[in-house]
């Protein structure tokens, strides 16, 4: 849920929220609704919304006057889709980037992404694969995003009695396992 959407209907008096999260969410969230009004917050109050009186600032409020937002759904990360998220499956112990695409509420599998390679396809409005996940978190700075991970192809030529049979294509960290295993 994008903060400033909520904000900017906080400020037209659309809805009021719910002190349901962190002193600091509640503030960040007034501050973007009601940027000239620096009254100091307690967080003793349950709702918060604009004032009836004085429309460019907030106020406590005891009872519901208006639909209820709550403040920790608000700051609660759910990714969009087309956003890059890491995810792995419980018997795996590696995080990987990719694309995320919905959540199956249920599932034993919840996160569908993009399948690995079929990212183009995805961003060119294209058919592609999808591929589902047990589990899924915001992406962190550090992990690389597929469109930085540089791949480079080796072609491999085999000949069988002097006579080339189709080549085959392996990135780097293929062939070194490949070779490796001898």
């Amino acid at each position: 849920m994008k903060k400033e959407y909520i904000a900017e209907r906080i400020s037209k008096g659309e809805i009021d929220i719910e002190n349901d999260g962190t002193l600091e969410q509640l503030k960040e969230l007034l501050t973007l609704a009601f940027p000239k009004d620096h009254a100091k917050l307690s967080g003793s109050s349950n709702i918060y919304g604009r004032s009836h009186f004085c429309p460019d600032t907030w106020v406590p409020f005891k009872t519901k006057n208006r639909p209820i937002q709550s403040v920790k759904e608000v700051f609660e990360w759910k990714p969009e889709r087309g956003e890059m998220v890491s995810v792995k499956l419980n018997y795996i112990d590696e995080w990987v980037p990719r694309i995320f695409l919905a959540e199956i509420i249920g599932a034993f599998r919840p996160f569908m992404a993009v399948r690995l390679g079929h990212e183009d396809e995805f961003n060119d409005g294209l058919g592609f694969d999808t591929i589902n996940w047990t589990q899924m978190k915001k992406i962190e700075a550090t992990e690389p995003k597929p469109e930085e991970i540089k791949h480079e192809l080796i072609e491999v030529k085999v000949t069988l009695n002097g006579e080339n049979i189709n080549p085959m294509q392996f990135t780097h960290e293929q062939w070194n396992k490949i070779i490796s295993n001898q």
